[in-house]
């Protein structure tokens, strides 16, 4: 962005932008859409983005285009995604629809990073991302409009209304939010300094008081009730741990081949290109998961998981002096750190009711975000650049004994914390209850319908 002329704390503030837009909707935008339908409100936040993508491909002054990728943010289209599809899919379609997603997904940062070494390669501008997220997000609208309306459903729970808690959903954008912006101001000012304390303590008082506000409400933001609790933790711990390994794996790799003093000082496009290797691997992943997850249960399967990745943590530590060894650890990063990944999206989607499958999805998105920050604040003050402004092999070795480490304690928490089987209490039947429903307008309760629960 050198043509911006912008400082750096500006440039900062543009990447984030997109960041605090999507922690400030996405509680509320999902919550919308169990209330009001996830296509209408899917279809809202389309259009919002593509409005935000044109003013940053148009304009140029800094404010503006901080606006638009704040606009951008609030399309966190995958929970409001789920919100359409959970009620048209029987517990084995959901588990396809998981393995299917977390392939798709694994394909995106690979893709993002070569295409990012092209363009520095050849001199792209930086807008021609923006009009390519502009096609993106008119694809996401397309089929949005495209898809058929699903069924809406009340809460079937006791205890809670089927109401929009505004408090509620912009009083965790607000927290999250603050612990964001104490994040990125601690890599820049430092980790003790007063606009760091402050963002954190700001957070601390804000999530208290948020606590205190869902305890309180007749329809909180998340409603557990009636659900699998084991299940769904085990699924968010999934996804936070796949937040450190992911950003670290996508870091350090290009980084580690692009040192010129112990690496192998490769280009940045030329490092990309093992990363690629992740979606094949992931094709594996995603079959591994879809055999034995149900057959073994979670309580089995997420601990092997976790094991079996320190074949990629251990082995990037100490064996990472050729070029093709960084295809083989992208391939197995696939394959094996991957099921973690696609674990967590099934265990998730297969816990959720039919009438709060974007809130849960929204929470993850918001826990996602959050352990991305935190991992992105850990990693980068581990691979702090040496006197020669590089960092050292010791550190990159260090951050991978770490995360093995971190894989072993997992799986321990796993072991206890994971049901035995897999189990979609609130699934529609395969005999035709979601066309019922459709047609005459009345859906079963989530608690009422067969269970198609996957022994």
């Amino acid at each position: 962005m050198a043509e911006t002329n912008f400082t750096a704390a500006e440039v900062g503030w543009f990447f984030n932008a997109t960041t605090l837009g999507t922690a400030v909707s996405v509680a509320l935008s999902s919550r919308m859409g169990d209330i009001y339908g996830s296509r209408k409100v899917l279809i809202a936040v389309s259009i919002v983005a593509l409005l935000g993508s044109l003013v940053v491909g148009l304009m140029s002054d800094f404010w503006p285009l901080v606006i638009g990728r704040f606009l951008i943010g609030f399309s966190a289209g995958l929970p409001l995604s789920w919100g359409i599809v959970r009620p048209r899919a029987d517990a084995t379609q959901t588990q396809r629809i998981s393995v299917w997603l977390g392939t798709v997904c694994s394909l995106f940062t690979p893709i993002a990073l070569v295409l990012a070494g092209l363009s520095a390669t050849v001199g792209l501008s930086w807008r021609s991302v923006t009009w390519f997220i502009f096609g993106l997000f008119a694809v996401q609208l397309f089929f949005a409009l495209a898809s058929r309306p699903a069924p809406i459903q009340p809460r079937s729970t006791t205890k809670t209304t089927n109401n929009l808690d505004w408090a509620g959903a912009i009083g965790l954008g607000l927290w999250v939010t603050a612990i964001l912006l104490g994040v990125n101001a601690g890599a820049e000012n430092g980790w003790t300094s007063p606009i760091v304390l402050a963002y954190f303590a700001a957070a601390a008082v804000l999530f208290v008081a948020w606590l205190f506000q869902q305890r309180r409400a007749t329809s909180p933001v998340m409603s557990f009730e009636n659900m699998d609790l084991r299940q769904t933790a085990s699924g968010y711990l999934a996804m936070m741990v796949i937040a450190f390994l992911g950003l670290s794996f996508f870091v350090a790799l290009p980084n580690m081949m692009q040192n010129p003093s112990w690496g192998l000082g490769l280009d940045p496009l030329t490092s990309s290109y093992p990363l690629l290797m992740v979606f094949p691997g992931t094709l594996v992943a995603g079959q591994l998961v879809k055999s034995l997850m149900p057959r073994i249960g979670p309580k089995a399967f997420l601990p092997l998981a976790a094991v079996s990745s320190l074949v990629v943590t251990l082995g990037i530590a100490f064996a990472h002096d050729s070029y093709w060894l960084f295809f083989l650890w992208s391939f197995l990063y696939g394959a094996l750190v991957m099921t973690i990944y696609v674990s967590g999206y099934m265990l998730v989607a297969a816990s959720t009711r039919q009438d709060n499958t974007s809130s849960v999805f929204g929470v993850l998105a918001v826990i996602q975000y959050l352990s991305v920050a935190v991992a992105t604040a850990i990693v980068f003050i581990v691979i702090a650049p040496g006197p020669d402004g590089f960092t050292p092999e010791s550190s990159w070795t260090g951050l991978w004994v770490g995360l093995s480490v971190l894989l072993v304690a997992v799986a321990v928490v796993m072991r206890l914390l994971a049901p035995r089987e897999l189990t979609d209490r609130h699934a529609v039947s395969a005999l035709g209850d979601l066309t019922d429903g459709l047609e005459t307008g009345v859906v079963p309760p989530a608690g009422s319908v067969p269970s198609g629960a996957v022994k």
